[in-house]
């Protein structure tokens, strides 16, 4: 195996979170004892994951559907002329015409704690994944611009709102902030009450955040089911 070889593959694999560079190592080891199928297998499904997997435009949940006909092979798209552009893929929950409480958002950081919050039960808002926290330390700006992707969707969902001069299930009138208690998580969190606070005011929308009950340090995707329902329950 060429080093270079190597190296390519284990900064591809050091990508993944939590992925340093003696787990990336690791790995490789593990898959040059895998069979050839089981290789040729994970590549393919890798290789195919566009295909059966995409992410929400409109809140950045990663989703899978099979919808025939759609734009995009097994995904759904907009429906509703003059809230989505037609075509626009959008997950299950974001649809106008979805069970969901469109009044409440709530802020998590990745899907693995939009899972484990779905899988309690114990919530039927709708999402806005930012996929990891503010790092100030960081260059990359992908979590800042899904927070300004998120001020846009409120505004707009707003502004049609007042236009329309009606009561909207689309209108958010809460934002919950689900963020894991790191330091990273806090700041990010504080950044977020501290831009919103403005159109909070202008558009009377509640900010709140879960109620202390998490350990500080912990992920959101290991809290127990109970520690979620009183966290959410109580938020402030």
């Amino acid at each position: 195996m060429s080093s270079s070889f190597f190296n390519d593959l284990k900064e591809l694999l050091e990508k993944l979170p939590g992925i340093g560079p003696r787990q990336a190592s690791r790995f490789i080891w593990a898959m040059l004892d895998f069979e050839s199928k089981e290789r040729e297998k994970m590549a393919s499904l890798i290789s195919n994951l566009d295909s059966h997997l995409t992410r929400c435009v409109e809140c950045f949940r990663a989703f899978g559907t099979a919808t025939p006909g759609s734009s995009k092979p097994g995904f759904e798209t907009s429906k509703k002329p003059g809230f989505f552009p037609p075509g626009v893929i959008i997950c299950p929950f974001c649809q106008p015409n979805s069970s969901r409480d469109h009044s409440k958002i709530m802020v998590v950081e990745r899907d693995s704690d939009l899972l484990n919050i779905e899988k309690s039960k114990i919530y039927n808002g709708i999402y806005h994944v930012l996929g990891g926290a503010l790092d100030p330390l960081e260059k990359d700006d992908s979590v800042r611009k899904k927070i300004k992707k998120l001020w846009d969707r409120i505004s707009r969902s707003s502004t049609s709102d007042v236009k329309s001069s009606k009561t909207s299930d689309v209108f958010p009138r809460e934002i919950i902030i689900a963020l894991s208690p790191t330091k990273l998580g806090e700041f990010t969190a504080s950044f977020i009450e501290k831009i919103f606070e403005p159109l909070s005011k202008s558009r009377n929308i509640k900010i709140s955040r879960l109620a202390r009950g998490l350990a500080t340090g912990t992920d959101l995707e290991y809290a127990d089911e109970m520690t979620l329902r009183q966290a959410i329950d109580n938020r402030k």
